[in-house]
């Protein structure tokens, strides 16, 4: 008897499902095996394969593909109810066929099928195969769909799962042949448990249940990977990377702020009362265009500030948020450090000017070894009058521009004041002295832009001393904002 005899009888012979023979037993065409067929199936040989039983929808779908002929080559198993009872199974050679009721007999094999096989074959998420595997239409790899998603291989990419609304989304773009390209990831968890991510040679999708799927490429992709991803203060994107209304750029909102891009200024984040002053303005369509930083703390903590084609916005829990359109440039230069922290004196300054629109641009800082001027004689301290002491400092003015302003630390004045902002003609700027308050830098920069005295403690220019402000911040009004604007070391932004 043959192997294929032995076979027959083991299973029963005439009264098992295969029934009578139709032909006799035959050599293969590639002269590699025997097979024999009998009204219920056929039974196949060969050396490396032994006997093994295929019929019906299996057996179908192999014959169609050239029996073992095929890629498949010979069937090494007989035909299998699936351990979930759900459907049947022939592995050959070259792969295997699946069939159910539901989704019909297909084939899966090579590195989709290891990959299918490594997450527990049909009874992983991902079910039977509802498709052979197929080559993909750009020509670049192959793919096979199942009941609860699909798997993706390209020789660069090795095989990938992606299924659920990340696919969906995947799919709206075009598969693999949208911009994003295959995925170089299986869907994963995110790190916090939050959502899932497939990375794709193009890009990432991101979901979660709050933000559903939504692309993410390019610089602005690689932006929030340097925050940290999902992890960061932004989140997940709440939106796919889109173009913005003008066509200058691109951009992804988070749930906990946007990136914004363009050729010209990067990738930048923004959020919070500033992206919401922003937003009110316009956007990149507003006068003050696209950011040209992430939002930045000040040199104090005190406020925080974001920069733009055409500007800045400055936020602190006293002002809010404000737009600034002008700008002072401004240099100190050292004979005794003050008692206040330099830092604190310019976070205060720019958050008093902030309400009048105006940056301030601290520029550079310079030590001076000049013991003789250290408790400088200022007279009578007015405008338009200096002293030698005051033109002798106020000389040092090293890398300053013209219409920069300078200011000079110094231990005192002759007599005691706080500060002094008369200065010679060409050289505008201020000394103020080692116990001066934390707004006594803004107020007598204040007198360099052209304000004067006035008799109320609310305001930035009293003249009853800075000591005595009532409101922190104190106030700069409509008039005196109209005045720094319009003076000649005001430039716009």
């Amino acid at each position: 008897m043959s192997a294929i005899s032995d076979k027959y009888w083991s299973m029963g012979g005439t009264a098992s499902f295969l029934g009578n023979a139709v032909t006799n037993e035959i050599q293969t065409p590639n002269g590699r095996g025997f097979f024999q067929h009998f009204r219920g199936g056929s039974i196949y040989w060969s050396p490396a394969t032994g006997a093994q039983t295929i019929y019906g929808f299996i057996r179908d779908k192999w014959a169609a593909l050239g029996w073992e002929n095929s890629f498949l080559g010979f069937p090494t198993t007989d035909e299998f109810p699936t351990p979930n009872g759900r459907g049947r199974f022939n592995h050959f050679e070259g792969g295997s066929i699946y069939w159910s009721p539901a989704t019909g007999a297909q084939t899966v094999y090579g590195f989709i099928r290891d990959k299918w096989a490594s997450l527990g074959w049909e009874n992983g998420f991902l079910g039977f195969p509802i498709t052979d595997e197929l080559p993909t239409p750009n020509g670049r790899g192959r793919f096979n769909h199942f009941e609860g998603g699909s798997i993706y291989w390209s020789p660069a990419t090795g095989a990938q799962t992606i299924y659920g609304s990340i696919r969906g989304k995947w799919a709206s773009l075009g598969w693999e042949n949208g911009f994003l390209g295959f995925p170089t990831t299986d869907e994963l968890p995110t790190p916090n448990g939050r959502g899932r991510f497939n990375h794709f040679e193009g890009g990432s999708i991101y979901w979660s249940p709050a933000t559903d799927a939504q692309t993410i490429y390019g610089s602005i992709r690689s932006k929030w990977a340097s925050l940290g991803w999902e992890n960061s203060f932004l989140g997940f994107p709440t939106t796919d990377e889109l173009s913005t209304p003008n066509g200058r750029g691109r951009f992804n909102h988070f749930e906990g702020g946007s990136i914004y891009w363009s050729p010209a200024t990067g990738a930048q984040t923004i959020y919070g009362f500033i992206r919401d002053r922003w937003a009110a303005l316009g956007w990149e369509n507003g006068f003050l265009g696209f950011p040209t930083t992430d939002e930045l703390p000040s040199r104090a903590g005190i406020g925080r500030i974001s920069h733009f084609e055409h500007g800045s916005i400055f936020w602190s829990p006293d002002v809010g948020a404000r737009e600034l359109r002008m700008a002072v440039r401004l240099h100190t230069k050292v004979l005794t450090s003050p008692t206040i922290n330099l830092d604190t004196m310019l976070d205060r300054m720019q958050e008093v000017y902030s309400t009048a629109g105006i940056r301030v641009d601290f520029i550079s800082n310079e030590v001076l070894a000049l013991p003789l001027l250290n408790d400088l004689d200022v007279g009578a301290c007015t405008m338009g009058g200096v002293t030698a002491e005051q033109t002798t400092l106020f000389a040092n003015r090293n890398t300053v521009g013209a219409n920069d302003m300078v200011v000079y630390f110094v231990r005192s004045t002759v007599p005691p004041f706080n500060g002094c902002a008369a200065h010679p003609a060409g050289r505008p700027g201020a000394a103020v002295v080692q116990g001066a308050t934390q707004w006594t830098l803004a107020h007598e920069l204040g007198h360099v832009l052209g304000l004067n005295h006035v008799n109320d403690n609310n305001r930035l220019m009293t003249g009853n001393g800075t000591g005595n402000i009532t409101n922190p911040p104190p106030d700069i009004i409509n008039a005196e904002a109209v005045t720094m604007d319009t003076n000649v070391l005001t430039i716009n932004l």
